[in-house]
């Protein structure tokens, strides 16, 4: 038999002899899966993912004897480690089996008959060609070692076993994706640089806070954020585990929680430092103030990783796109969406950065917006992350609500607060008043905002916040912010916005949700409609935020819109609470109180049933549902995306996504998806319906739906316009 190959001739017209390529995979894995202590299990993987290509069915297609023919060939390995490699060899086979198509289920769920593809059961069972006889004896002696990298924690040990695998694989995965790049596409992997140290952004960090210092104001907030920066710091030498960082929005988190991570990085041998936070209107301009700080860092410095990332202009280097893929930088920038969505998925492309979470510093900038019904797997997921080596922050600008305690068993144990006094601090960054007011009806709220020359008004749904920004309009320097419209429109407006307000003039905001967390602006005047005390306490933050006032007025009141969906049950557990802090919403004891009612009251932390998947049935014999499990999403909503041709460059990528021979340019086909996200709005299945029976959407290449003419359907004010069944706008006032 010939020299067995695993690909084709690449650019060069040379084969990848198959020997070569599994051991570079073994090396690769074996040196990510060490960062937590599993490198001989990464060797493993490696040397055997491949070993069905052995056969000579797989030689005969990769020669081109066998043109169209399908040989599988992870089956094999999946196999042998399950005979060979004693206790591990099981989770091995999790790994081996999906590197391609995915983790599997190990059986056949009855209640998920619709999952695509065997269990795993049954590819253990499976006849695969011969490959044995014509692979290497000393490839096949390697011996992983059998006890555990990790000691499971006794509470969670079944899903931490279930998580080992899952690093195993993104380990696995990502050798295999570098290892193939490195042969078929030479010059693209060459492209790959190394950002700067977190040694070196330590130090570039604390020389651009201490010049923020020397020229700072001497006001109570400014003293305030350089204690909360002092104590960051001191703190950043402590043993590696959980943590929270309480500090009032204003206080200065965003900066002195990355020095905590860095520094904390430095002292403890970490790598990275990944930030998540709650939204995507935030990220951006997360992103673009630490590319402020640290311009000039070469390589993979500071990743930026979202739905909406724009990496194809021109000045996002092939390096950052290519680091994206893996998060191979030393600061990540993501949204809880990518994070957690990523934490419970099955396939390649989604793991294959999880083993990077290893050696790293995660912070979680308001921790505490998770939903209700996730709770326990993502809290399952955080408390695993520390048996790797990393280390995670709670950030939030109320006590964290995640700890363990009676009645809410998924919580956190051993969280360490790096505030001294999280109370006394809420006391000296109070900027606000907050006036419970009961009821506000339309005209009254818009009489009151049409009163001040800047004001915000927060309101819980787009509709509620189209029907009085278009009424209130016609006063010049009236902004809407919603999801109605694109995030394009969204950075435009809001950009606007901060001019406005920095300048003097006249400034009044009409927004969803979309404006409270971390979006920097600042206003004397907040009206928030009624929510749970967390939101409150968001949009308070957009209140005096500079602390220029002797206090920032916020209204909270009870709106003429119905509360729906999800933040509904947040809206009742403040409505029960508030009685009893009608004085102060906002102090700390009430923020306690609402979160036991809101998080710790209710029962069911698990309404999707991921857990099970992964602790029951079998799962002490090593037998997981990851496919199923993989039904975990963040964000579970039932939403189209429509395209919009918002101004030149919305206009142009909608002819793009026009062109007849699109589907046959998959990599345009790549970059234009990536574009479609920041001109798109996403709608409920009965408007969706409505725009395309009326012909206002149009399919293209059966990927995506456009709108047909924004001039008609989509306004400059607050976006994507409603219409009734006759096409109608629609105008809920009279």
């Amino acid at each position: 038999m010939q020299t067995p190959w695993a690909h084709s001739p690449n650019e060069t017209g040379q084969p990848e002899p198959l020997l070569e390529h599994l051991e570079l995979v073994a090396h690769l894995a074996e040196n990510f899966a060490g960062r937590f202590d599993a490198d001989s299990w990464g060797r493993a993987a490696g040397l055997w993912h491949d070993l069905g290509k052995f056969s000579r069915e797989f030689q005969a297609y990769i020669h081109g004897l066998t043109p169209g023919a399908k040989v599988d060939h992870s089956t094999a390995g999946a196999q042998y480690a399950y005979q060979y490699a004693g206790q591990v060899g099981k989770l091995l086979a999790y790994v081996i089996a999906g590197h391609h198509g995915g983790l599997e289920d190990y059986y056949k769920s009855p209640d998920n008959q619709e999952l695509q593809g065997a269990p795993l059961s049954e590819r253990l069972a499976k006849v695969v060609p011969a490959w044995q006889p014509y692979a290497p004896a000393d490839l096949l002696a390697f011996k992983p070692a059998q006890s555990l990298p990790i000691i499971p924690d006794k509470d969670d040990a079944l899903f931490q076993l279930s998580f080992l695998v899952r690093m195993l694989y993104s380990a696995l995965v990502d050798a295999d994706f570098l290892a193939t790049e490195s042969f078929l596409n030479a010059r693209k992997h060459r492209q790959r640089k190394a950002g700067a140290s977190v040694s070196q952004l330590a130090a570039a960090l604390e020389k651009h806070l201490a010049d923020l210092q020397a020229g700072a104001a001497p006001t109570e907030v400014n003293r305030t954020r350089r204690d909360v920066l002092d104590n960051c710091i001191k703190a950043a030498a402590w043993p590696p585990g959980l943590f929270s960082l309480t500090v009032p929005t204003g206080g200065g988190k965003t900066l002195a929680s990355l020095m905590f991570g860095l520094k904390h990085a430095v002292e403890h041998g970490m790598e990275r430092v990944i930030v998540v936070v709650p939204f995507i209107s935030v990220i951006e301009q997360t992103a673009e103030i630490y590319r402020e700080i640290f311009k000039g860092s070469p390589g993979a410095t500071i990743i930026e990783h979202h739905s909406i990332a724009d990496y194809e202009r021109e000045e996002a280097p092939l390096s950052i796109r290519l680091a994206t893929e893996n998060w191979d930088g030393t600061i990540v920038v993501t949204t809880a969406v990518q994070f957690y969505d990523s934490l419970f998925a099955n396939k390649p492309s989604k793991c294959r950065k999880l083993h990077r979470l290893a050696k790293s510093v995660v912070i979680l900038d308001e921790a505490q917006t998770l939903p209700v019904g996730l709770l326990a797997p993502c809290l399952s997921a955080l408390r695993a992350l520390p048996a790797y080596n990393a280390s995670v922050v709670l950030c939030t600008a109320t006590q964290p609500a995640l700890g363990k305690r009676p009645g809410f068993l998924p919580g956190l144990l051993n969280v360490r607060e790096i505030m001294p006094n999280p109370v006394a601090l809420y006391e000296t960054m109070r900027r606000v008043t907050v006036t419970c007011v009961g009821s506000m009806s339309d005209p009254v709220l818009l009489d009151k905002l049409a009163g001040h020359e800047q004001a915000l008004c927060v309101v819980n749904t787009t509709r509620h916040a189209e029907r009085l920004a278009t009424i209130l309009s016609r006063l010049p320097g009236t902004y809407h912010l919603s999801a109605r419209m694109c995030p394009m429109h969204r950075l435009e407006k809001l950009a606007e916005v901060k001019t406005r307000l920095l300048a003097g003039g006249p400034c009044r905001v009409i927004s969803t949700q979309v404006i409270e967390a971390g979006v920097d602006v600042d206003f004397p005047i907040v009206y928030r409609a009624l929510c749970g005390l967390d939101s409150l306490a968001q949009a308070a933050g957009r209140c005096n935020r500079e602390g220029k006032l002797a206090s920032g007025q916020v209204t909270f009141f009870t709106p003429d819109e119905p509360i729906i969906n999800a933040l509904k049950a947040a809206a009742n557990a403040c409505q029960q609470i508030l009685p009893d802090y009608m004085s102060d919403p906002l102090s700390l004891e009430a923020i306690d109180h609402f979160f036991r009612q809101y998080y710790w009251a209710r029962g069911n932390y698990d309404t999707k049933e991921i857990l099970s998947c992964l602790t029951a049935r079998g799962a002490e014999k090593g037998e997981f549902q990851f496919q199923s499990a993989a039904e975990f999403a963040l964000i579970d909503s039932p939403t189209r995306a429509v395209v919009i041709p918002w101004q030149a460059a919305g206009t142009e990528l909608c002819a793009q996504l026009r062109q007849p021979d699109l589907l046959e340019q998959p990599w345009l086909v790549a970059r234009l998806a990536r574009k479609a996200q920041r001109y798109a709005v996403n709608v409920w299945p009965d408007e969706f319906a409505q725009f395309r029976d009326t012909g206002r959407i149009v399919a293209v290449h059966g990927e995506w739906w456009l709108l047909r003419d924004a001039s008609a359907d989509y306004s400059p004010v607050t976006g994507l316009v409603r219409h009734d069944a006759s096409g109608d706008v629609v105008n809920e006032i009279g």
